[in-house]
């Protein structure tokens, strides 16, 4: 791997990119985790995956397996959009802060991916444990109920792996593409000078 030194051309020295990777990536990371709380509690008090899936079943047959699914697109993709959003401003503000490093661009989008991923782990596991359980303790009979808890706790572990996994991939992605373009303005500035 070629190493970055401190030089005219390179603004910033990699200690102080490596800060830079770290508070930008956290300070993302926790803005999107208060988006995501922000739609997971707005979700549950207006009710409002039920009046989307409602609206949806009236217009467009699907079969009762792709309710989950279909759910979970409403709520989140706004989520998504915006995280994209912030993936590339970040990884253009990063390249240019460090010289047209896209590495750090990336590193910050897989950190704020990151810290994204796990709060949402986190929040979904305490909304699983503190509300859906014991929802399904008191509403089903016992003969299914083993199945239909197993089944809550697959589903949710799997949603927020999915998301997890996502939420890296596209940090580290679309804030590579930002430092691209963060890049090229960084050159343009130097080439200016």
């Amino acid at each position: 791997m070629q190493q970055t030194t401190h030089s005219p051309e390179n603004s910033v020295s990699p200690q102080q990119t490596e800060k830079l990777v770290l508070k930008r990536g956290l300070f993302v990371g926790l803005i999107l985790v208060m988006i995501d709380l922000f739609i997971t509690i707005l979700a549950r008090l207006t009710s409002f995956p039920v009046r989307v899936m409602t609206s949806l079943m009236n217009v467009i047959y699907f079969p009762w397996s792709m309710v989950p699914i279909i759910t979970n697109a409403a709520i989140y993709l706004p989520l998504l959009l915006f995280a994209c959003l912030a993936y590339f401003l970040t990884g253009t503000g990063m390249a240019r802060l460090s010289g047209g490093n896209v590495r750090a661009a990336s590193l910050t989008g897989l950190l704020a991916g990151l810290v994204l991923g796990l709060c949402d782990l986190l929040i979904s596991t305490v909304i699983l444990f503190a509300e859906t359980l014991p929802a399904i303790n008191q509403s089903y009979p016992p003969s299914i109920l083993e199945e239909t808890r197993f089944n809550a706790i697959r589903d949710t572990f799997f949603y927020t792996f999915s998301l997890l996994v996502l939420a890296l991939l596209l940090g580290a992605g679309i804030a590579a593409l930002g430092g691209l373009l963060g890049k090229r303005s960084s050159n343009a500035k130097r080439t200016q000078v």
